[in-house]
């Protein structure tokens, strides 16, 4: 659809903006707005924001720095005014759209790789070292001192784990819900499969 806002006043144009973005959700269509103003895109973020929806807004000038900052993700471009560039979450330094595409798979794949690197460190290395403690004040002699463990434990630990924050996108990696801006890597899941690891190690 290619709507113009032409007169409406604000809660005309909201009510329009929810509507129109209900019925894209529902029947799984595109929606595109043409014309829109700086104070229209900032109704477009609050309504979206609204429905639960995960917004990224794009602009380039100082008026449009109140949808930026609103916008989950706030995008400006790289040509743009300096207000936008510091409202904005990110800078498109080259103003071609497919950068955003790019951007958002680059993080997707950092944050995939770092909990693989976590999940496999302290998978394996908490129980290491509460068996080392344990061992220590039960009086038991220790073959290994301090020096060959930290080197017994950069060979068996420390590779593996560089080659899994090296590892190449899961396939659908573009295709996942994103997640929530306080999403952390130390979640209830990683707990739990940490804690399932030492706990199997220690067996």
């Amino acid at each position: 659809a290619f709507e113009l806002f032409g007169d409406m006043d604000e809660s005309q144009a909201k009510t329009e903006i929810h509507r129109r973005l209900r019925y894209s959700m529902t029947h799984n269509k595109g929606l595109i707005i043409g014309r829109v103003s700086p104070l229209q895109k900032r109704w477009f973020v609050e309504v979206a924001k609204s429905m639960k929806l995960v917004t990224a807004m794009t602009g380039d000038g100082a008026n449009d720095a109140p949808a930026l900052r609103g916008a989950n993700v706030g995008i400006a471009m790289g040509n743009g005014s300096d207000i936008a560039k510091a409202a904005g979450d990110m800078i498109l330094v080259d103003s071609s759209f497919s950068g955003i595409v790019e951007a958002i798979r680059a993080g997707r794949l950092g944050f995939d790789n770092i909990l693989k690197f976590l999940l496999f460190l302290l998978g394996t290395n908490i129980s290491e070292v509460v068996i080392y403690l344990t061992l220590t004040f039960a009086d038991v002699v220790i073959v290994l001192d301090a020096l060959n463990l930290l080197v017994l434990n950069l060979l068996t630990d420390g590779f593996p784990a560089i080659a899994l924050s090296l590892e190449e996108a899961e396939g659908d990696l573009m295709k996942r819900a994103p997640l929530r801006r306080d999403t952390s890597v130390l979640n209830r899941f990683t707990y739990i499969s940490i804690t399932i690891t030492n706990f199997a190690l220690m067996l």
